[in-house]
């Protein structure tokens, strides 16, 4: 953990281009949000790994008996059977300390209002946020679409935002 007034060598050195980059929907400087051509895919990939995560709960309970049934009383137990692989989902990233995986290949990174990586902490609230945000009808998430900054609740609750991913690494590299 970084000590206060250590310089650290990840932290951007001007703060406006944090958000800044030509891909956020025309932003220039000092607007955080990430435009929606990078929160769409990224909600798609995570989407889609708890979608398969739900599909393979499905088969196993399947290759072990299990009867499917939809009627008043088990379609419940469906979504809440989703509802809960969904929180595990988000909770391994977060006791893992790393990215999802629809982070990872947007090329994304969640700072912090201040611009350092976000803790657990920061993350747990966050998802404590997004659940609400959706538990609310999805009118959390659709702030986004009206907030100037283009954060949801869960970003203003936790004071976290997901950002594009900056790396000092070149792919190539010449020898030496």
């Amino acid at each position: 953990m970084p000590r206060v007034g250590q310089e650290l060598s990840y932290m951007p050195t001007d703060f406006t281009k944090i958000g800044g980059h030509p891909r956020l929907s025309g932003n220039s400087g000092g607007n955080f949000g990430l435009g929606h051509d990078l929160r769409n895919p990224l909600a798609a990939i995570d989407g889609g790994m708890i979608f398969i995560g739900f599909g393979l709960f499905l088969f196993a309970f399947h290759l072990m008996g299990g009867m499917f049934r939809f009627n008043r009383q088990t379609i419940p137990l469906f979504i809440g059977a989703f509802g809960a692989l969904a929180m595990f989902y988000g909770l391994l990233w977060i006791w893992a300390d790393r990215q999802t995986v629809g982070m990872r290949w947007t090329g994304l990174r969640l700072i912090d209002f201040d611009g350092f990586p976000a803790d657990r902490r920061a993350r747990s609230l966050r998802a404590v946020g997004a659940c609400l945000s959706f538990c609310a009808g999805g009118l959390g998430l659709l702030w986004a679409l009206a907030d100037e900054e283009k954060l949801a609740w869960h970003d203003h609750m936790s004071k976290t935002f997901p950002t594009i991913e900056e790396s000092n690494r070149s792919f190539f590299q010449k020898r030496p």
